[in-house]
């Protein structure tokens, strides 16, 4: 079975061209009297295929910007990323988690259970996915990734 998706790319241009793993997808305008068009550019009935779906938009007819993704392979390492944060009574450090696959992109489907220890000075406070349907403790040390993040 074929799966089909709509392709909507917002932004203040108002013409793309959508391309599926380099065919291109057709070329789209918004459209003021439709409201479903009239802020985006949608494509429908997209046939999902592995690979890289890529937008060329266009100010004026000629080509202003690209945006692409491309299909990511499974969950390979977790990327930590640490934010600095100094505080009037506390020194915290915030630290970003990301799932990427074994070429280094980013998996925004990954639900990975990930736990935490802290070793040296220091200790966890805290730690939240951004799923407010995770009702686990803040100060559990493990915690399941939600769209690929901590």
């Amino acid at each position: 079975m074929m799966s089909h998706s709509k392709v909507w790319v917002n932004g203040e241009y108002v013409e793309g061209e959508l391309f599926l793993n380099g065919r291109s997808l057709g070329r789209r305008k918004k459209d003021p009297k439709d409201w479903k068009k009239a802020y985006r550019l949608v494509w429908v009935d997209v046939v999902y295929e592995p690979g890289t779906l890529k937008v060329v938009v266009y100010k004026k007819g000629a080509p202003w910007a690209e945006e692409s993704v491309s299909t990511t392979g499974p969950a390979a390492r977790l990327k930590l990323e640490v934010k600095d944060c100094a505080e009037a009574d506390a020194d915290l450090v915030f630290v970003n988690l990301e799932v990427q696959d074994a070429e280094g992109r980013f998996v925004p489907d990954a639900a990975v259970e990930v736990a935490f220890a802290v070793k040296g000075p220091g200790a966890l406070v805290a730690t939240d996915n951004g799923d407010e349907a995770d009702f686990a403790s803040f100060h559990s040390p493990a915690r399941r990734t939600f769209s690929g993040r901590l």
